[in-house]
């Protein structure tokens, strides 16, 4: 389990300590209990006093029933997922029947053993399932939003943008759960369709660190200060090296700067057009 422990969690900010007796609580309870879930890099589970991920992945079952609704709620936020569908999930190739008489029998453990902050965002539904994603703050959510909003932007970023994303870029290194591929061989031996949700989810952490690295170029090419986008640019290419837009950026950038060498050693890796 060594995986999860990347570095101690950041302090969340007290929100109170709400309790819930019932696998079914109110939504403003649950925000009540402040849990921070950070994906990427390791998994940490904090709540205001401790990192509750230990909890979680001491059962490799209860870890792949919370941590796949939490895949699913990121991936479409809102959407709810059926007991067939998570029990197909949970035990692909058994009967219907067995399958969904294991998923009760799991559901009922997970929710009576788990600590409250960590069963809160779980809510059992008539025949569904979900993950509460306003139960609780998920590093991976923040990401996506904020690579959203600077994707409108038109280059000039405000000073408190761009410190909110240079410290968003600070804390997103690493994978997005990069223990998941051991637990989904153990429950599944990777039979189910996680994989496929799993590697979906790091492209898009990818493309959003790529976006936000492309944004903070702009707001500096914006500014006037193209040697300090040039490095912003290089890491971004680097990520993706597919995006052909940001290796004319970062051409000109390099032409702008008076590094001809370079910029022409790019176009020649790119067949890039030549500069008019």
């Amino acid at each position: 389990r060594e995986w999860f422990v990347r570095h101690e969690p950041s302090p969340v900010a007290p929100n109170g300590n709400g309790s819930q007796a019932d696998k079914v609580g109110s939504a403003s309870d649950d925000r009540m209990l402040g849990l921070e879930v950070r994906t990427l890099g390791g998994l940490i589970l904090s709540d205001s006093t401790e990192d509750l991920a230990p909890a979680l992945l001491r059962s490799r079952i209860h870890s792949f029933i919370w941590l796949y609704l939490l895949m699913r709620a990121i991936a479409t936020p809102r959407t709810r997922v059926s007991r067939g569908e998570m029990a197909d999930e949970l035990t692909p190739g058994l009967n219907p029947e067995k399958q969904r008489k294991r998923l009760r029998d799991r559901l009922s453990d997970l929710l009576a053993e788990l600590p409250p902050p960590l069963k809160g965002p779980i809510r059992v539904e008539d025949d569904f399932l979900r993950f509460d994603l306003e139960a609780s703050s998920v590093d991976l959510v923040k990401l996506l939003d904020l690579a959203r909003d600077c994707s409108g932007r038109e280059g000039l970023l405000s000073e408190t943008l761009a410190a909110e994303v240079e410290a968003a870029l600070r804390a997103a290194e690493g994978e997005f759960l990069p223990g998941w591929d051991e637990i989904e061989r153990e429950v599944t031996g990777g039979r189910g369709t996680s994989g496929d949700l799993v590697r979906d989810l790091r492209s898009r952490a990818e493309d959003a660190r790529v976006a936000l690295l492309a944004a903070l170029a702009a707001n500096r090419i914006a500014r006037r200060d193209v040697g300090h986008a040039i490095p912003l640019l290089e890491q971004a290419l680097e990520r993706r090296p597919d995006r052909e837009d940001l290796a004319l950026k970062l051409r000109a950038a390099y032409i702008e700067t008076g590094q001809v060498g370079r910029a022409a050693a790019l176009q020649r890796e790119y067949s890039l057009e030549p500069t008019p």
